[in-house]
């Protein structure tokens, strides 16, 4: 505060003595006994200004030197530099299924590669913010559902060991301890491993295991020094058992949790954790941060990147919002409110509305109470083009955060279906099609349906918990910073972003909703929690993570 009054002291006073060099206001200006009465050398001040060096007049520091706090203004964090992190490429799938009614709809998941033991096999899994784990089909499990996919083989890897959940070594054919991870749809069972974990593609690691190993032999308490950037030794759980919804269905051989502490059996087994802890092996200047860039078309590629973020997919600055209760291991953040056309609803007006922020959800979830209020203020006839989000047509939905406002239009969450005509013959409904009319923007035998998933979790998450899936990752940039427990939101940079919406079609035609571009998408949710679904009535099943419970098993593997 000091600092302040010196400041304004010392500016007045300049300008109290520049002043009256304006000649013709002189006299009304000049105070009785003031300075004009002296000679120039008496008016002088001892020692002033004019007999310092200029660096010696410059206020210490300037404001440059100020914390922006100091002026009420939160700093901008600064994105790391892009070639200092480690990034893997993400793989969209989309699989084909069909509804009761008739329709081909699609699921889908994005999964990227690593690698794991020595010599190093490559696994393709899913990066999922929902859950705790890493989790490998192994060939101790025999299923069909395994056997489609790369399996784990704890004998043929050199850094393997087998262990409890606490760490300690199992012995050859000794009892051992086993886990069960439950979703919402779909479970895996499976028994605990440490080895040496990778990040990206089939890498030549063989000189940093083989002195690793030999490390080992020497010294048993050896902390890996040997090994490459962006390995650490990582528990994990080897699957035994792995139900056919949903694991059969994709390309992906198992799911990487990037959940936070409380979703984990223990802190070895978290990613983020172990990579911290062995921050000679991480790349990027934040080891607990990681960030997510999904593309919104097939020929934008998608990744997500460990040791910060890229400026470079970042539209502007992040808006950062603190994580709640982060003790239950979900990057779960507030909701202030939720809004609809410009509308407030009522739901989130007492404060107990918060978002679940996962990778592994292709949905925006919303509590089953809220389900059908936001379902009929979202559907809306269709473009007369047949499309869904073209300018002036359906509502925005506004999920107004802590410091962030997501903003969903229908092209982000919206997708066309056809009406029935109500008429029982083909040529009934040629006879009664009403003529073209140019003047008219929609077309009311084609809907665009929101694309929303209901879902109802219990306390402490529920009852008024969303789930910010695909469609809200797409359009925005997120980043997680395990450190802060926050999580940062920022408008994506896309090539379609610069790209016009062309609405001056003289005639448009028909719509065609066999296209791949207009066909609905649904992927199964990975994040864990305690969601209970009806997989009769759910589209998008839910591979949420709802318990974890470990046995001792009487067999030994």
């Amino acid at each position: 505060m000091t600092f302040f009054v010196v400041v304004h002291v010392v500016a007045a006073f300049m300008f109290f003595i520049s002043f009256p060099q304006d000649q013709s206001q002189e006299q009304e200006i000049a105070l009785p006994g003031g300075f004009d009465d002296l000679p120039a050398e008496e008016s002088a001040l001892p020692g002033g200004f004019d007999d310092l060096p200029a660096e010696e007049t410059a206020l210490p520091g300037g404001f440059d030197d100020l914390a922006a706090d100091v002026f009420n203004m939160p700093a901008a964090d600064k994105a790391p530099n892009a070639s200092e992190l480690f990034s893997v490429k993400l793989t969209r799938q989309k699989v084909p299924i069909n509804s009761d009614e008739g329709l081909e709809y699609h699921k889908s998941a994005y999964f990227g590669e690593l690698t794991v033991g020595d010599p190093p096999v490559t696994f393709t899994v899913v990066f999922d913010t929902g859950s705790g784990h890493l989790i490998l089909p192994s060939t101790y499990c025999h299923s069909d559902t395994c056997r489609v996919h790369t399996r784990y083989r704890r004998s043929q890897s050199r850094t393997a060991k087998d262990i409890d959940y606490d760490g300690t070594l199992v012995e050859p054919g000794q009892p051992r301890d086993q886990i069960t991870i439950s979703f919402g749809t779909g479970e895996a069972t499976g028994v605990f491993v440490e080895d040496v974990v990778c990040l990206g593609e089939d890498k030549d690691l063989k000189r940093a295991l083989d002195s690793e190993v030999e490390d080992e032999e020497e010294d048993s308490d050896s902390d890996s020094n040997g090994l490459s950037d962006g390995c650490v030794k990582l528990r994990m759980i080897a699957a035994t058992d792995m139900s056919e919804d949903p694991f059969k269905s994709f390309n992906f051989d198992g799911v990487l949790g990037l959940g936070l502490d409380g979703l984990s059996q223990a802190s070895e087994f978290n990613f983020l954790n172990v990579m911290a802890a062995s921050e000679h092996r991480q790349s990027g200047t934040a080891p607990q941060t990681f960030s997510v860039f999904l593309g919104d078309s097939e020929a934008e590629d998608s990744e997500i990147s460990f040791g910060g973020w890229k400026q470079e997919h970042l539209a502007g600055n992040l808006g950062w919002n603190k994580v709640v209760m982060p003790e239950e291991g979900h990057w779960m953040i507030q909701i202030d409110s939720l809004t609809v056309a410009g509308e407030r609803l009522k739901f989130c007006d007492d404060g107990q509305c918060r978002a679940v922020v996962d990778t592994g959800t292709s949905l925006l979830a919303v509590p089953t109470a809220i389900f059908p209020e936001l379902y009929e203020l979202l559907k809306h006839s269709a473009h007369r083009s047949g499309e869904c989000g073209v300018a002036g047509i359906g509502y925005d939905l506004n999920i107004q955060l802590e410091n962030f406002t997501v903003s969903l239009g229908p092209k982000d969450y919206a997708r066309p279906e056809e009406r029935e005509s109500g008429f029982d013959q083909p040529w009934q409904e040629v006879l009664n099609k009403p003529a073209f009319d140019p003047n008219v923007r929609i077309r009311h035998d084609v809907m665009c349906k929101p694309m929303l998933m209901s879902m109802d979790l219990p306390v402490p998450l529920g009852p008024k918990l969303f789930i910010l899936g695909e469609p809200v990752l797409r359009k925005y940039y997120t980043v997680y910073d395990g450190r802060e427990k926050r999580v940062g939101f920022g408008r994506a940079i896309h090539g379609s972003n610069f790209e016009d919406v062309d609405d001056s079609h003289e005639d448009d035609p028909d719509p065609s909703l066999k296209s791949g571009s207009k066909i609905p998408i649904w992927r199964d949710s990975l994040i864990q929690t305690d969601a209970k679904m009806n997989p009769k009535t759910a589209y998008c099943p839910s591979m949420i993570q709802n318990s974890m419970s470990t046995t001792k098993s009487g067999l030994g593997f």
